[in-house]
């Protein structure tokens, strides 16, 4: 079986989501990686985090998993949001996105953008539950 993380970080009323240059298809997605041998979902979340974004997150929740076609592909379903300002870190990093390799949607926009089809239907199931947390 493989497990993958599909991470979804919160700002406010917006998501961040990656335009997938590597694909053919410029889909936009969540942060998603494999799981490397003997890391734990939140360590791959914090660390595909840390790598596309140069950010570490805050507080990472487990939303869902769902099951791809018969190849056994597990997807592992998180939602987390930015370090948070406090006493000792008044000015915590925020991400980056004048590269435009990644951008802040709402819920709203999220749906008219091009995603692929495992992520819209995430979307369509769990997005309204996601905002209200």
């Amino acid at each position: 079986v493989m497990d993958r993380i599909a991470l979804l970080i919160r700002r406010g009323e917006e998501f961040l989501v990656l335009k997938d240059n590597e694909s053919n298809d410029n889909e936009w997605r969540p942060i998603t990686r494999q799981i490397e041998k003997g890391e734990t979902l939140r360590e791959a979340a914090r660390n595909e985090t840390r790598s596309v974004t140069g950010v570490e997150i805050e507080f990472v929740e487990k939303v869902t998993k769902t099951e791809i076609g018969s190849e056994n592909e597990r997807i592992h379903w998180y939602l987390a949001g930015e370090t948070s300002a406090t006493e000792e870190n008044p000015d915590p990093e925020q991400v980056d996105v004048s590269e435009q390799k990644h951008e802040w949607f709402t819920h709203e926009e999220i749906q008219d953008l091009d995603l692929g089809e495992h992520t819209r239907e995430f979307l369509e199931e769990h997005g309204e539950k996601l905002v209200e947390k």
